[in-house]
């Protein structure tokens, strides 16, 4: 059984390929586009993990864009809450229990855009 590792960027879907460490996210989305197509791949990844394990559990860590204006790091928080919620409900309408998920935010200033990360464990 796999699990799939995915990486979106705005709408396309990069690659696949299996999910071997459990230090490597399962897939990695980054809203740097008004519009970006996550929802499909995030499907695919959780019926591959529930395959792989039925009991998963996932970690989502949103990674918060950090600059040296306070009121912009503020703003960028408040997107990755938004950016972090929306992949949580993508993840219950799958069926993922609440107690099954786990988000924590992650500040860095090598990204420009909010990004969600899903760890699969």
């Amino acid at each position: 059984m796999k699990i799939f590792r995915s990486i979106v960027f705005s709408t396309m879907l990069l690659f696949c390929s299996s999910f071997a460490g459990a230090e490597d996210a399962a897939m990695i989305i980054r809203f740097n586009k008004e519009v970006v197509g996550y929802e499909k791949p995030l499907e695919k990844v959780v019926d591959a993990a529930l395959d792989a394990k039925p009991d998963v559990f996932f970690d989502i860590v949103a990674i918060v864009p950090q600059t040296d204006s306070a009121r912009d790091n503020r703003a960028y928080k408040a997107q990755s809450v938004a950016y972090s919620n929306d992949v949580v409900d993508v993840l219950r309408r799958t069926g993922i229990a609440p107690d099954k998920i786990r988000i924590t935010f992650q500040d860095s200033e090598l990204v420009d855009s909010g990004e969600v990360h899903i760890f699969v464990r």
